[in-house]
């Protein structure tokens, strides 16, 4: 029997009959005038079997015709009604809502044996409500289930899950019964039993068992109709749950997602290539930051589930945000640490749930001792760390730097990157131990001005104007050359120098598809056309200001606080900080060395006609690239997989996410990436973070990129969220509003060495301020006020 011929609920019969199922004697006809067989004596149910009716995805449920206990003679005319239903007004309309052909329908018409049933129903498989997988609801009222169909009669519901049943009995005043005075069709009657449960413990777990029965046979959640005449269950018909596709499974786990902090780094769509890269570097760097803590080897490997940190939804990267808690929970003292945690990442809403970890079988008090110790041996040892690891570092990198790949085969290529890979990527101890004290240390100093500080700013204060950190050199290095440009000197040779040491330093470095100044050095060179728009710079007077901020600060702080340990906190606070934005530009130079590596094989592959061109490259992962040079791919027409990753891709770019959403079972199937928090629409003023202080009135200038940001002389930057290639516009800019960010972020420790005004963590930033917007922005307090909109 096929389905394109006797339609899809005919089809469905015909598979539960020769799986053993109990269904009604029943035969499927496709004309009036078909032969077929019936008893004299019995009555049928006569209901359509449409093609395309009780599919996968339309299930075309009460659309057509069914007539209930037709008498023999009546079958035929029957039959006729059941086919001129299926193009009534009612179908056609139904085809067009759901987009199907609008041609004639085939229609198959079932006619079989009518159960008199004393109680009837639907069962689903799968929670129709919740969409939890492992829940059986069976609804049922006595007599026919037509009036449950109809949705004319209360009905009882009964909730499965394994043996426990939860049962909603609801009054039943009616049934629907055989029209005895007729002898054929239904009637309603007075149900002198309404408050009885309508299924007994035993029907319920029948009714169960044969469901499970039925979705073992399909392979598929099932929604059944079922009936009891006496004792006996019979299994009227099933058809799939069409409605599953956008319902997740919320029987299984929560995940929630955030990308606070990551997107500073991973804004927008990030490539196939990127991903596969970062996703194992996080893994390999959150173990290394938990052995350093202490926590014990066995411990690790005990909890491997929870080091996937990271997620790629809809071209986006984000946190698995459980992990990451269950990471720390991992940690001695961990109700200590998450509260520093959260505020370095900017998450702006705790989780909900207590993340479940396999313990450490040793004493809390005695891990806690051990943590302690740790940490003042690494505390002392830090600075001899730090050195020995740039010494490394350069070690490492020199060697492929400033064009040294170029000649390299592809196997070469792959063993460069390997040897990376193993020399540094996991071994990035000192960066991962001095962001943890950046995160202690600030957050000390934060707790200790407390009582003086009603705004929550004079720690930024305090960090102001902190020299030596490299990210401002590019800065510095923009304003000479701009300066000379002013006077009329040749800048070939400072441009050239600038590229060579920070040619990788731009918006989006950390992303391997990103175009840096090395690739278009025009790129450069747009920005430092904004800095000769504003003429000379008196390099001195910025120092001063910044100077000025910081001794303000500095000035407070020591009529006011006596506690003994306050310089200790802030030497290092202010040691700490500085290092993680330096330790920041040698990761720099690390993604910069892996993009020329896969650049160069980008090349070869384009070369040899694997790819279309070199920059194809990032639609593949690092895996599928190095598995094509030594033989173990399972795909090999690369081209095809490219042009369908691109298409994808480029849908993603339509797409938007929300910062933080959860997901149930599968990730990519049925979920929603949507924010369940209703989001006001902000209207009136805004406020954020107060990062640096200042008071700024200007209008503002929104920037997404480098391209955008033309004419933002004089203004007040306003951007999603920046990562260290931003630094070369902050000194265009009067002051700076960044939606996305934490108070440990680049652009708020930036900002703090430089003196620029700025506030970051703005909720509703970029959709209630446009380009032209006068506002004044206050550093210190956070706070937003909007002047005039244009």
């Amino acid at each position: 029997m096929e389905e394109k011929t006797v339609g899809g609920k005919a089809y469905n019969l015909d598979i539960l009959t020769k799986n053993g199922v109990n269904v009604p004697k029943w035969c499927v006809v496709t004309s009036a005038d078909d032969n077929f067989e019936v008893e004299k004596d019995k009555l049928y149910a006569v209901r359509s079997s449409a093609v395309g009716e009780d599919g996968s995805s339309n299930s075309f449920a009460g659309q057509m015709e069914s007539f209930l206990y037709v008498k023999p003679e009546d079958i035929k005319v029957t039959i006729q009604n059941v086919i001129n239903s299926a193009n009534s007004d009612r179908i056609k309309f139904y085809r067009e809502q759901n987009g199907l052909a609008d041609e004639d329908i085939k229609v198959g018409v079932i006619v079989q044996e009518m159960i008199n049933s004393d109680v009837s129903g639907v069962a689903f498989s799968t929670n129709p409500i919740t969409g939890k997988r492992d829940e059986i609801v069976i609804s049922s009222v006595f007599g026919l289930g037509e009036g449950l169909v109809s949705g004319e009669l209360n009905a009882d519901t009964y909730t499965v899950q394994e043996n426990d049943i939860k049962k909603n009995i609801t009054s039943k005043p009616y049934k629907i019964v055989f029209d005895k005075e007729k002898g054929c069709g239904t009637k309603q009657i007075e149900n002198t039993n309404s408050l009885a449960s309508s299924l007994t413990d035993e029907q319920i777990k029948e009714i169960s068992k044969e469901v499970k029965r039925i979705v073992d046979i399909y392979g598929k959640p099932q929604d059944i109709e079922w009936a009891y005449e006496g004792s006996k269950l019979y299994i009227l018909q099933a058809r799939p749950i069409t409605t599953l596709e956008d319902m997740p499974d919320k029987s299984q786990q929560e995940v929630i997602w955030d990308n606070s902090n990551i997107i500073e780094s991973y804004s927008g769509v990030t490539t196939p290539l990127t991903f596969s890269f970062i996703k194992d570097v996080y893994t390999e760097v959150y173990k290394q930051f938990l052995l350093i803590m202490g926590v014990e080897q066995e411990l690790i490997e005990e909890n491997s589930d929870i080091f996937q940190m990271l997620g790629l939804i809809e071209g986006r990267v984000y946190y698995n945000l459980l992990n990451w808690y269950r990471l720390l929970r991992l940690m001695p003292g961990y109700e200590i640490n998450a509260g520093f945690m959260e505020s370095m990442m900017g998450v702006k809403q705790k989780l909900n749930q207590i993340p479940k970890v396999k313990p450490s079988k040793k004493n809390k008090y005695l891990r806690l001792a051990n943590l302690i110790k740790s940490l003042i041996i690494n505390l002392f040892k830090l600075p001899k760390d730090i050195e020995q690891f740039y010494e490394h570092i350069n070690s490492t990198l020199s060697p492929y730097e400033n064009g040294k790949l170029e000649g390299k085969n592809s196997n070469e290529l792959v063993e460069i990157y390997f040897e990376l890979e193993s020399k540094l990527m996991k071994k990035w101890q000192a960066p991962l131990v001095n962001d943890f004290y950046a995160m202690i240390f600030y957050g000390l100093l934060k707790k200790s001005l407390f009582k003086i500080d009603l705004n929550g700013t004079l720690q930024n204060d305090l960090l102001t104007g902190e020299t030596g950190i490299i990210s401002t050199e590019p800065i510095k290095r923009i304003k000479l050359i701009s300066n000379k440009i002013c006077k009329g000197e040749n800048v070939d040779k400072d441009i050239e120098e600038f590229i060579q040491k920070f040619g990788n330093r731009c918006i989006g470095e950390l992303k391997l598809e990103t175009i840096t100044y090395k690739q278009d050095p025009s790129l450069l060179q747009f920005i430092i056309n904004s800095y000769v728009k504003q003429g000379i710079i008196d390099l001195e007077k910025e120092k001063i200001h910044e100077q000025e901020i910081r001794r303000n600060a500095e000035k407070i702080v020591k009529e006011k606080i006596k506690n003994p340990f306050f310089g200790f906190i802030l030497k290092n606070a202010r040691l700490r900080v500085k290092n993680r934005e330096n330790l920041r530009f040698e990761r720099t130079r690390l993604f910069g060395l892996v993009r020329e590596i896969f650049l160069e094989l980008g090349k070869i592959f384009a070369y040899e006609n694997i790819i279309e061109n070199k920059r194809d490259i990032f639609y593949l992962t690092k895996e599928e690239i190095f598995n094509y040079v030594r033989g173990t791919s399972v795909d090999i027409d690369f081209k095809t997989l490219i042009n369908n990753r691109k298409e994808e891709f480029g849908n993603f770019e339509t797409k938007h996410p929300a910062d933080r959403f959860s997901t149930y079972g599968i990730v990519y199937t049925a979920n929603d990436y949507t924010s369940k928090e209703t989001s006001s629409n902000v209207n009136g003023d805004l406020s954020g973070i107060g990062a640096c202080a200042g008071v700024v009135r200007a209008k503002v200038k929104i920037v997404h990129s480098v391209a955008e940001s033309e004419g933002l002389e004089g203004c007040i930057m306003v951007a999603e969220r920046t990562d260290p290639g931003w630094v070369p516009l902050f000194p265009i800019s009067k002051g700076i509003l960044v939606e996305r960010g934490s108070i440990l972020s680049h652009s708020a420790i930036v900002a703090r060495e430089m003196g620029i005004p700025a506030i970051v963590g703005i909720n509703n930033l970029l959709s209630t301020l446009k380009d032209g917007d006068e506002i004044e922005m206050d550093g210190s307090t956070g706070q937003i006020r909007i002047i005039k909109n244009e």
